[in-house]
């Protein structure tokens, strides 16, 4: 009976390490296999063995589980996890029934532990049903894990549970949440060095790095908003944060990368287009130098969920990198379209529609993808726009407008489709425009000024007050000149007079909408318009050069910007298992040749599973030599011979020794 138990967790412990994933799917089903048979037998020869029952259903879970993780399939994972989440729910009875007779610590540990895998479990099963039950039902999990190492005096056993929980947070986009949870992990990881002194440094460095997960979230939290000015004030905070521990200073440089982002997109949502473009150099710069630290740390990182998630950066700081050079021309484009350079504008339009479809090309995944499609989309239209703003041509510009309607259906929300909508109907009142300045029909005069309103309600429904104002002001100055128009035409003194006064104030009104849009060139040059009506009542200016698109469908508010999808709150993994950290302390700074000085090592174990020990190897450059060694231990070979000690959870192994240089010199 027990052969199965035995066999079953074998299989599962060579599983978790197996990189080929048909081995390792092999595994797992023998693993749960043998589980099941081991339960079967259980009940019928020892029902009452209650603490053996509830951990093989939370065995025979994390298996289920196991699988779960690795199937693509949606629906089979979800069928994997629904088995896994009816298995660990027969637990509970056991473990209380184990508990009226005997309720230890050690007990009460693995409970604990059980409690935080039921926890991932519907926390996986939220992620992949999208069931907001099941977030709530993992928070509670974690909560009680949370109570039960509370009542154990296990800070640092708490701040673990509290980084999954922040996690699982923030994966759920509840980002204050997150930071609230996270907060607390940095807390209680002070709190476990303080408890464990000697080792304070060691909890004081992951208590600076659950502070910066907080500040990120918080970041994040801003940048879900839009908010990129409070955004970029949090971002800095965790690379600062990251910058002071030794442990993980090689990712500050990727965290100031993404506050320089936020920063130059403050900038570019403002209009302060040169700042953005310099800001967006910068970023660029700052992503290069993240993947150059990212390199250096790599083949030291211990840890395989840290290691991974390093690596992932380095891959993706090339396509931010991209992403920055992509938003460097679209800033070009809109400045070169201010100062109507349309044809130049046109052509970096198209060197940053070019740059973004070569990052989608590149991304790994459908959700980085949909936030990188509305960009090229969206340079895709605003090239034609501005190719047929150079070459007024009423054909360009509904083809800009086809471009428009097109790239609605990749806008990632509400708003950004009504002004994706808002722009294509605006292209379609401007090649309306160009026709009836040709034609002089009353239809395209009806034509555009449909479209135009239709422009006005969809920007006056997105909020975007700005393209509202220049809609309006596009449409009183088209009216102006169709007053002037009926001016010329009229032979009759007084109407030619009441047409001229009717266009006259249509101006002002157009020039001062202008003004509010934030568009001061456009302002001045209908100002000058109104200027020439009224000294001899003629408008030397065509429509097609007045009626245009400058900043108004181009505004960066089109689109949402990337996340940092890489990110995750790597290292939780080293406490999983055994996680041996050494320290060692000399009686002495400095010895003379000859001179006998003692030296402490201490090994301490902060996972949560024992560990064996077997050597530490280069522990003293080669001129020195041990004298003599505490307990049962042998130095033999340069290397200290542990003798096969066990170190438990949150246990210390220390070691004494007596050494002597033999050689003068320098060492550190």
């Amino acid at each position: 009976m027990y052969l199965y138990h035995a066999v079953g967790s074998s299989y599962l412990s060579l599983a978790k390490l197996e990189r080929d994933e048909k081995e390792k799917e092999r595994m797992l089903h023998e693993s749960i296999l043998c589980q099941r048979r081991f339960i079967e037998s259980s009940l019928q020869a020892q029902p009452f063995y209650h603490w053996n029952m509830a951990a093989a259903y939370v065995t025979l879970a994390d298996i289920i589980g196991q699988i779960a993780k690795s199937e693509e399939d949606r629906d089979r994972k979800a069928e994997y996890l629904a088995d896994a989440i009816a298995e660990i729910e027969k637990s509970p009875e056991y473990f209380n029934e184990h508990f009226k007779r005997s309720d230890d610590v050690a007990s009460r540990d693995n409970y604990a532990l059980a409690q935080i895998k039921y926890g991932e479990l519907l926390f996986q099963m939220y992620l992949t049903s999208d069931d907001e039950k099941y977030l709530e039902r993992s928070v509670q999990q974690f909560s009680a894990a949370i109570e039960t190492y509370r009542k154990l005096n296990s800070p640092s056993y708490i701040a673990e549970t509290l980084w999954k929980m922040a996690w699982a947070y923030y994966q759920a986009r509840e980002y204050q949440r997150s930071a609230t949870e996270f907060d607390g992990a940095s807390r209680y990881y002070i709190q476990a060095g303080e408890k464990y002194s000697n080792h304070r440094a060691f909890y004081a460095s992951y208590g600076s790095y659950m502070e910066a997960w907080g500040n990120i979230a918080r970041a994040m939290d801003y940048h879900s908003r839009d908010e990129y000015f409070l955004e970029k004030e949090y971002f800095e905070k965790a690379a600062d944060l990251m910058k002071s521990s030794e442990r993980w200073r090689y990712l500050g440089p990727n965290y100031m990368a993404w506050a320089r982002l936020a920063e130059a997109e403050n900038q570019s949502r403002n209009e302060q287009t040169e700042k953005a473009i310099e800001l967006f150099k910068d970023s660029a710069s700052l992503f290069s130098s993240a993947k150059r630290s990212i390199e250096d740390k790599l083949n030291s990182i211990g840890v395989r969920d840290e290691a991974d998630m390093a690596t992932k950066l380095r891959t993706a700081s090339d396509l931010r990198m991209d992403y920055c050079s992509g938003r460097v021309a679209l800033e070009e484009a809109k400045l070169l379209d201010r100062r109507g350079e349309q044809s130049a504008s046109s052509r970096r339009y198209g060197d940053a529609a070019r740059t973004f479809l070569k990052i989608v090309e590149a991304l790994g995944s459908e959700a980085e993808r949909r936030e990188i499609r509305p960009l090229h989309s969206l340079c895709l239209a605003w090239q034609k726009m501005t190719q047929a703003e150079a070459e007024a041509s009423a054909g360009l510009y509904i083809e800009a407008s086809t471009l428009f309607e097109e790239a609605r259906e990749h806008c990632p929300n509400e708003k950004t489709r009504l002004l994706t909508t808002g722009h294509a109907s605006f292209c379609r009142a401007l090649g309306a425009g160009i026709q009836y300045e040709v034609s002089r029909e009353e239809r395209l005069h009806r034509e555009l000024a449909l479209y135009i309103g239709s422009a006005t309600d969809f920007y006056v429904r997105a909020g975007y007050d700005s393209a509202t104002e220049y809609s309006r002001a596009t449409q009183r100055l088209f009216e102006a000149y169709q007053y002037m128009d009926r001016a010329r035409g009229s032979a009759y003194p007084d109407d030619k007079a009441s047409n001229f006064a009717m266009a006259e104030r249509l101006l002002g009104v157009s020039a001062e909408a202008f003004s509010r849009a934030k568009h001061p060139n456009k302002r001045d040059e209908v100002t000058r318009l109104l200027r020439s009506l009224r000294e001899d009542r003629e408008i030397a200016a065509s429509l097609s050069q007045i009626l245009d698109t400058p900043g108004i469908s181009s505004s960066t508010e089109s689109f949402r910007v990337p996340t940092p999808s890489h990110e995750y709150p790597a290292g939780l993994e080293s406490f999983e298992h055994a996680d041996i950290q050494g320290r060692i302390f000399m009686t002495s700074d400095v010895v003379t040749s000859g001179e006998e000085f003692h030296l402490e090592l201490e090994l301490y174990n902060p996972g949560k599973n024992s560990a064996t020990l077997a050597r530490v190897e280069n522990l003293l450059p080669e001129d020195f030599e041990v004298r003599g060694i505490s307990g049962i231990y042998r130095y033999e070979d340069e290397a200290v011979d542990l003798r096969g000690k066990r170190i438990g959870p949150l246990s210390t192994v220390e070691i004494s020794l007596r050494a002597r240089p033999v050689s003068k010199g320098e060492y550190t």
